[in-house]
């Protein structure tokens, strides 16, 4: 018996519970069968994906490449390496010192972030003040269109992150400076209002600096 044989009778077995069967029904799917046949099964063609954790972590880094801009320049990766190392002061003042002496000198805002992560991750008092000097400098960067991207709610919201996780007595009065500073031009967030209560409990549940 032929595939095509098969294929009628299969027809007449599925459908023949529920209406009767049509010949010319069988003879409009033929086209259909040829054509499955030189392409490949129909169900091959078309599968079905199933959600799993690694699918959704392969679609967001699709994405994030697309996104990801042009490739970060010698002095984006200098001061990722300072960041990376800890040097933070370093970091900052290498930034100042390109931006008034260089004035061809760019950066992309992720490397900006990158280090207002450092600043929340070393958790040093003066935490808060390196993230400030870190945002002034973002902010003199793209005043002078030299950064890729313009700044936005994130980036102050991890320079209000390092304020809540700095053991600074007044952080909270700090970090509000920033919210009130971004206002007038960035709408802040639940995500921003929390950081600044985090930041005046001083995450240890200690009486609020606001």
């Amino acid at each position: 018996m032929t595939s095509l044989s098969l294929f009628l009778l299969s027809t007449v077995v599925c459908f023949g519970t529920t209406a009767p069967f049509c010949p010319r029904h069988a003879v409009a799917l033929v086209p259909r069968f040829r054509s499955s046949r030189q392409h490949g099964p129909l169900l091959a063609r078309h599968p079905q994906q199933q959600w799993s954790p690694r699918t959704e972590l392969d679609k967001k880094a699709r994405h994030h490449k697309k996104e990801r801009g042009p490739p970060p320049s010698e002095l984006d990766r200098k001061i990722l390496d300072l960041a990376n190392n800890r040097r933070i002061q370093d970091a900052i003042q290498a930034m100042q010192n390109s931006f008034s002496e260089d004035s061809a000198a760019k950066l992309q805002l992720n490397t900006f972030h990158a280090l207002l992560k450092a600043c929340s991750l070393s958790r040093q008092q003066d935490a808060g003040f390196m993230a400030n000097s870190v945002i002034a400098c973002m902010e003199s960067f793209s005043n002078a269109g030299r950064t890729d991207r313009k700044p936005h709610l994130g980036s102050y919201s991890m320079g209000i992150n390092a304020w809540a996780k700095s053991r600074h007595p007044d952080s909270g009065k700090w970090a509000e400076m920033i919210l009130d500073d971004m206002k007038g031009t960035i709408t802040p967030d639940v995500v921003s209002y929390s950081n600044i209560m985090d930041a005046c409990m001083g995450k240890t549940g200690e009486s609020p600096s606001c």
